[in-house]
């Protein structure tokens, strides 16, 4: 990706036609000059180290990090977007500060055939028709009376002509139970979106990327997290 000023221009003209990908607030602009499409961005994004991140993603995501980059919105959002090597697209979190996302924004996330199919054809995707979605969820420790707490989708398929392999989901969480605030079944105060492609090969299988985002957590103890993911990092060396 290549930056200029606030926005974030993806290396190829779908990656960063994620006006409607990306989530709420971000607001889009139109196409610079070369046809390349890009995602404006209201506030300044930031480089960060990966021992940074909001969530435990450096940890369990199966792709080495190019860079991750940070912003809180004004809506108090608080933002980060992946990327990885040798692979086009991004992984994007969004996470309410505090608080939790009103209970209807919160019921548009649950996955239905005709969510995922919108949400993926505004990807701008070549031939995104080969792209087949399914209803993601499970339960990740913060149940209330057996409900699930994740709702989304995951979807792979093929981009023709450009991608051969295309990962694509949107799965939205409940990370932090605030006793303060009262909290329907429909909860949540977290998103993270996938937007990953490339020729066959190039991505981990699906079934890892799922456990990526079953995986997937606030960071609680930070000198901990450092810790663990030094450690990672030398496991994998």
């Amino acid at each position: 990706m290549n930056r200029h000023g606030g926005q974030v221009e993806f290396r190829t003209a779908w990656t960063a036609a994620a006006c409607a990908a990306l989530l709420v607030l971000t607001a889009c602009a139109g196409a610079p000059a070369g046809g390349a499409r890009y995602v404006d961005n209201p506030s300044e994004w930031k480089a960060i180290a990966p021992a940074e991140a909001d969530l435990n993603l450096p940890l369990v995501a199966p792709l080495e990090i190019a860079s991750v980059e940070r912003r809180m919105n004004d809506s108090k959002e608080h933002q980060e977007i992946y990327t990885f090597e040798d692979v086009e697209g991004y992984v994007k979190t969004t996470r309410l500060a505090a608080g939790i996302y009103p209970e209807a924004y919160a019921r548009s996330l649950k996955a239905g055939g005709t969510r995922s199919r919108s949400y993926i054809a505004g990807l701008s995707l070549p031939s995104a028709d080969k792209i087949d979605a399914l209803p993601f969820g499970f339960l990740n420790g913060k149940s209330l009376d057996g409900n699930f707490l994740s709702r989304g989708f995951t979807a792979e398929g093929s981009a023709r002509p450009r991608y051969t392999n295309c990962f694509v989901a949107r799965t939205a969480y409940l990370m932090v139970d605030l006793k303060a605030i009262k909290r329907t079944p429909d909860a949540v105060d977290t998103v993270v979106e996938v937007l990953l492609c490339g020729n066959r090969g190039d991505l981990p299988p699906p079934t890892d990327l799922v456990q990526m985002l079953v995986r997937v957590d606030v960071v609680a103890d930070r000198d901990a997290f450092r810790q663990e993911l030094g450690q990672h990092r030398a496991g994998s060396n």
